[in-house]
């Protein structure tokens, strides 16, 4: 595997993926998070409990 150098909370989201560990995945979204789809408004969505949904 090629080692590379990321932010740790990405390593924290990569980790959370690969273990389907949805609790550890939505931890690693801050509480204003937003996911803006202005394409497709209706797909935008607020907050780390709404990525658990998405």
């Amino acid at each position: 595997m090629v080692s590379v150098t990321r932010f740790p909370v990405v390593n924290r989201l990569i980790e959370a993926i690969n273990a389907h560990d949805l609790d550890a995945l939505t931890a690693t979204f801050a509480h204003d998070y937003t996911s803006a789809w202005p394409a497709h408004p209706a797909r935008s969505f607020n907050g780390p409990e709404n990525v658990r949904e998405n």
